[in-house]
């Protein structure tokens, strides 16, 4: 922390330094993703979190980046305004109650159905086990990124941690309440 604090002050004075603790893997892309996919988990794929899944820069699915991010744009410009309801049904319910000439419709019913069906392991109703939901976790986050999650230093390094928490024994947790899982996960990472 100390070196984030000191490398931030220097920045003020357009000093750059390289503090040679590294970043926290939960401040990687590789670890906020998989902590957007818990959080997403917890508030039962709320707007926000359901956004930050798919712009988050690992994600693209089996598209062109481009392709997705501006699915993912037209979703959010969807999204905005009052909500409809929590769920990827109530999300779906918004898309098919879209006008049949919305420049957006084609492209959303062509997509969303994907995108849903990759984030269908995550729809737990109120509780669920550790191990169940973190095997959730790690299979969207492959399904998602092409597995791109798990490689280069960042994703080896998840891969590492993530192996060592998946086989401990979190059979003393029993079932937790969903909204326990993201503080979970964060303290084991």
């Amino acid at each position: 922390e100390l070196a984030l604090r000191v490398s931030a002050q220097l920045k003020r004075w357009q000093i750059t330094v390289d503090d040679s603790a590294g970043k926290p893997l939960l401040q990687s892309a590789n670890g906020t993703l998989i902590m957007a996919l818990a959080t997403a988990m917890a508030d039962h794929f709320s707007p926000v979190s359901l956004l930050a899944i798919a712009k988050h820069p690992l994600v693209t699915g089996d598209m062109e980046r481009r392709d997705w991010l501006d699915r993912a744009r037209r979703l959010d410009l969807l999204l905005r305004g009052p909500s409809s309801g929590i769920g990827l049904a109530a999300i779906e319910r918004r898309i098919d109650a879209m006008k049949p000439d919305h420049p957006d419709r084609a492209a959303l019913i062509d997509w969303w159905p994907v995108f849903a069906k990759l984030l269908k392991p995550l729809a737990f109703e109120d509780s669920v086990s550790p191990i169940d939901a973190f095997a959730a976790i790690a299979e969207v986050a492959g399904a998602l990124t092409n597995n791109a999650i798990w490689k280069r230093a960042q994703g080896r390094q998840l891969a590492s941690e993530w192996e060592e928490i998946t086989t401990s024994d979190l059979s003393a947790f029993g079932r937790v309440e969903l909204q326990t899982i993201p503080p979970l996960l964060g303290e084991l990472l």
